[in-house]
């Protein structure tokens, strides 16, 4: 009794000093951190809203049910190119291979679909659908607090402690930080491979100067080029990161700076390079159809214009023009986006200030120069690529805040005031200022819902629709995919190009179309510009022998939203006919 009475008021000293005093604290904080993302999950979490997190989403699930890196959200051009390679296979039975996102995001939310086995049932009301609400958002929120431990880490191996434990309070409640972590896209994972390999590049660099032995800082530099590659199967346009890293190695290296940067090179190619055999072998092209994206939002193909054309005529010489014409056309208004996706906000002016201060640690410096390259080289890729792209400028948030926070204390430093306790009221309000877009998020109005033109009730309700293995034709195939568990077809350009696929390459059972159609521009966008072939349909007349005659509205007596197929599907009551569409028929009721 006497022995174990001692060993318990051990363990309760142990709590007041040392280790005990350590794992109470990071118990602590754990719990602080896991609230603060809790309760904005809570508060502003209302399902997917990003066209890319319901495209990942259901590729995670078909790898999740072991159909391999198939996709269910088909693009015209896609579809197109891939049957044009095997002409003599058509549409793949198997399932139709994912030629545009890269598969770690994916492969990371399929683990965690396979463990937890959340119901992919969609209820008939809105309510949270069970894999975002267990697994998506979840992991997200993971990976964001993994990426502020090891920015700590980061920062206590290049300025000191005060700075470190600043520069996380301030990632922690950065709004960008919190809404990255429950948007459901990859930004939290390119963030925290980014943040990885930035911190073990740190630790080689600062054990090869130490005169630590080749394993001390041979395994960290291998280490970090292997994180440059899982950022670079993330999203490819992370592939950036590894030049910026191999500046790092070379600028660091005392001996033989460019062999250094050649060997970390190296082994980012050889990481990477079974994946891109892949793309080679199912489209032809080392990082699949995703560069072709760069013509959408161009001179030639207007918004997604490019994506839903089935054939496009285009030759190299015509590709270079548009793509470089597109980059002059943004240099002037989208390159002015890429400071308000890093966070341009007041950390983000004293990281832009410190490029001008030269740090005391040559790491910090040659670091600095190493991002700035990065950050250089993906605002290239965005001039030129999708839309999407920008928002991977976020993956470098945690330097940006790292360097601003660091630039501030520097500032602080400089500041002659008489209390004692200037530095730490100074770091206490700078937090507070990072938190104020948050909490004024927080105390504001509710979010919105996704809808529209996303509603997963729509969704999943025109998909049951269908049998499993028919297809569906719609403006928003990533939601269909997705919430209806369906092949999904994205709208083609004209009215013959559906008509052309539907014949010859994949017949398709139902066409959706919604607000994202709907809500275009009405004489520049459906009159005379693109979508004119489709005018007809969203005014409720059918066009003479379309192979979709039937449909209902959605919601039901509304005109958001319309659903056509080829025959009634739908319950009708016994004792009335069912009104249906026709050909040239003017109204549309379920």
């Amino acid at each position: 009794m006497l022995l174990r009475n001692s060993a318990v008021q051990n363990v309760i000293n142990s709590l007041g000093e040392g280790a005990g005093l350590a794992v109470l604290r990071g118990f602590l904080l754990l719990c602080l951190v896991s609230g603060v993302f809790g309760f904005y999950a809570w508060s502003e979490f209302r399902g997917l809203r990003e066209a890319r997190a319901m495209e990942g989403a259901q590729l995670a699930r078909n790898l999740a049910r072991g159909r391999g890196f198939t996709t269910q959200c088909v693009r015209p051009v896609d579809l197109g190119r891939i049957t044009r390679r095997a002409p003599e296979r058509g549409v793949p039975a198997g399932g139709f291979p994912e030629a545009r996102q890269a598969p770690l995001y994916p492969a990371l939310l399929a683990a965690g679909l396979r463990i937890v086995n959340p119901e992919y049932r969609v209820g008939r009301s809105f309510s949270l659908y069970a894999p975002e609400r267990k697994v998506i958002v979840p992991l997200g929120i993971m990976f964001s607090m993994a990426t502020g431990w090891l920015l700590f880490l980061a920062a206590r191996r290049l300025f000191d402690r005060q700075i470190a434990l600043v520069a996380f309070f301030v990632f922690l409640v950065s709004d960008r930080v919190l809404a990255d972590s429950v948007s459901g896209t990859a930004v939290p994972v390119l963030a925290f491979f980014a943040t990885a390999a930035s911190y073990a590049a740190i630790v080689s660099a600062m054990n090869k100067a130490g005169g630590r032995r080749p394993a001390a800082w041979l395994i960290p530099s291998v280490v970090s080029a292997l994180c440059c590659a899982a950022a670079f199967l993330t999203d490819y346009s992370l592939g950036v990161l590894a030049p910026a890293l191999a500046l790092f190695a070379g600028l660091t290296a005392r001996r033989f700076p460019w062999t250094n940067a050649l060997a970390y090179l190296l082994v980012f190619a050889a990481a990477v390079s079974p994946w891109l055999i892949r793309n080679r072998e199912v489209t032809g092209a080392w990082l699949g159809l995703a560069p072709r994206a760069a013509l959408n939002e161009s001179a030639l193909y207007a918004g997604n214009g490019f994506d839903r054309d089935p054939d496009p005529d285009l030759n190299a010489a015509a590709v270079v023009r548009t793509v470089a014409d597109k980059v002059r056309r943004n240099l002037s208004g989208r390159g002015n986006a890429g400071g308000r996706a890093l966070g341009a906000g007041l950390l983000g002016c004293f990281f832009l200030v410190s490029l001008l201060h030269r740090f005391e640690r040559e790491e910090a410096g040659a670091l600095r120069w190493g991002l700035v390259t990065g950050l250089a080289l993906l605002l290239a890729i965005r001039m030129a690529g999708p839309r999407e792209v920008g928002r991977n400028f976020h993956a470098f948030l945690p330097f940006v805040i790292l360097y601003g926070t660091a630039f501030f204390f520097v500032l602080v430093q400089r500041v002659e005031f008489a209390e004692a306790g200037w530095p730490t009221l100074a770091a206490g309000l700078l937090v507070c200022v990072a938190a104020v877009p948050a909490l004024l998020k927080l105390i504001g109005p509710g979010p919105a819902l996704p809808y529209p033109p996303v509603f997963p009730p729509y969704a999943a309700y025109v998909c049951e629709l269908l049998e499993p293995e028919e297809a569906i034709c719609t403006d928003i195939p990533w939601a269909t995919a997705w919430y209806g568990d369906r092949t999904s077809v994205l709208l083609p350009q004209t009215l013959e190009d559906f008509r052309a696929l539907h014949a010859s390459r994949l017949p398709m059972s139902g066409l959706y179309l919604t607000t994202e159609t709907g809500n275009r521009p009405y004489v520049s966008g459906l009159v005379t510009g693109p979508d004119a072939s489709w005018l007809p349909i969203l005014n409720r007349r059918v066009p003479e022998r379309f192979p979709l005659p039937y449909g209902v509205d959605l919601p039901p007596g509304g005109h958001d939203q319309i659903f056509l197929t080829d025959r009634v599907r739908w319950a009708v009551p016994e004792t009335a006919e069912p009104e249906t569409t026709g050909p040239d028929s003017d109204a549309v009721v379920p």
